[in-house]
C-alpha cells in the first residue's frame, strides 16, 4: 500500500502513519471541522477483495447500535475512494492494553476495575447480537483515567458471516482463541468469553495462563487445546481466590462449564473488586475463613 499522508479520502486530509495492522495502516487525520480523527486505509487485493472489505466496513458501523454505556471505539464515517476503503474513528493517544499490562505501576485494583470495565462493555456488544471475534490488549484502545475501549469489530459483519466469507480474514490471535476456535468451530459469545478471560488474566497476573511456553503456533494450539491452566494466585500476589475462581471459570475448556453471558461474568468481577460474594464457591484462604468466624457477613 502507498503512503498516502497528505491525501483527502472521506473528506479527512490524512496525516503521518500512527499504526499498521493486518489489514492496513492507521492514519492521524483532520476533518474538515479541525477535529483530529484516527484513519483507518484498507487497500483491495486479491487477498482483500472488494466484498470483504465491504463486510469489515459494515461490522465496523455495526457498533453504532451498541447501547450507550458501552466503551467501544467510536466510528464516524466509513466508505470508499477508488481501490482503497476507510474508517474515520475516534483518534485515542494512550496506547493500548498492552502498555498497562507491562506497567508495574498499575495496581491489581486498577486492573481489576479495568477487567470490569471491559466485561459490562462486551456484555452490552453481545446483547446487540455482535460477537467480537478477536478479543487481546492490542485491540483495547486506552482513554483517559486507564478507561478501555474495545476497537476492531471486523467478525461482526452478518454480510460475511451469511456468505461465509469470515474465513478471508485473520481467525483471531493464537493465544487468545478459545478451544473451539482453534479446531475451526463457528466463533460464538462463549470463544469471546473464553478469549476475555485469557486477556483479563494476562492483565491481572502478567503472565500467560498456560502452564508451558510455546515456540511455534501449532504448540501454542496444542497447549489451547491441552487446556491446563496455572492458578492465577501463584503467578501474582494480590490475587485471592475469588478472582482465581473467576478466571478459572472463564477458561473452562468445556463451553458448558463457562460463564454463560458476560453479564454474569462482569457482576463477579465487580463482586471482587468491591470485596462481595461471587456467585459460585471457591476456596478461601485462613485469613478469610478468620473473617467469617470473627466477622461474619464482612467477607
Amino acid at each position: 500500500m502507498p503512503d498516502m499522508e497528505g491525501q483527502i479520502i472521506g473528506g479527512v486530509r490524512l496525516g503521518a502513519i500512527i499504526g499498521r495492522g493486518a489489514l492496513g495502516a492507521v492514519y492521524r487525520g483532520v476533518d474538515p471541522k479541525g477535529v483530529t480523527l484516527a484513519v483507518k486505509i484498507m487497500e483491495e487485493t486479491p487477498f482483500l477483495p472488494a466484498e470483504v472489505l465491504k463486510g469489515i466496513l459494515e461490522g465496523a458501523l455495526a457498533t453504532q447500535r451498541v447501547a450507550g454505556g458501552a466503551k467501544v471505539v467510536k466510528v464516524f464515517s466509513a466508505g470508499q475512494e477508488g481501490s482503497f476503503y476507510y474508517l474515520a474513528m475516534e483518534l485515542f493517544e494512550s496506547g493500548t492494553l498492552e502498555k498497562v499490562i507491562t506497567d508495574d505501576a498499575v495496581s491489581v485494583k486498577q486492573r481489576l476495575a479495568i477487567s470490569v470495565s471491559l466485561a459490562r462493555t462486551l456484555a452490552l456488544v453481545h446483547a446487540a447480537g455482535i460477537i467480537h471475534g478477536d478479543l487481546k490488549p492490542a485491540n483495547v484502545l486506552m482513554g483517559k483515567d486507564r478507561d478501555p475501549y474495545l476497537n476492531d469489530f471486523y467478525h461482526a459483519s452478518q454480510t460475511l458471516r451469511q456468505r461465509g466469507l469470515l474465513g478471508s480474514l485473520p481467525q483471531g490471535t493464537p493465544l487468545y482463541m478459545s478451544p473451539e476456535q482453534v479446531l475451526g468451530k463457528f466463533i460464538s459469545s462463549s470463544s469471546d468469553i473464553y478469549s476475555f478471560g485469557v486477556l483479563c488474566y494476562e492483565l491481572l497476573t502478567g503472565a500467560s495462563p498456560y502452564e508451558k511456553t510455546a515456540g511455534t503456533l501449532a504448540e501454542m494450539l496444542s497447549l489451547i487445546q491441552d487446556g491446563r491452566i496455572v492458578p492465577p494466585s501463584s503467578q501474582k500476589a494480590g490475587i485471592d481466590r475469588r478472582i482465581e475462581a473467576v478466571l478459572m471459570k472463564l477458561l473452562e475448556q468445556d463451553v458448558e462449564k463457562r460463564y454463560r453471558s458476560m453479564a454474569q461474568a462482569s457482576v463477579d468481577l465487580d463482586a471482587c473488586l468491591k470485596g462481595g460474594q461471587i456467585s459460585m464457591p471457591y476456596q478461601k484462604t485462613i485469613t478469610e475463613k478468620l473473617i467469617d468466624v470473627f466477622r461474619p457477613g464482612k467477607n
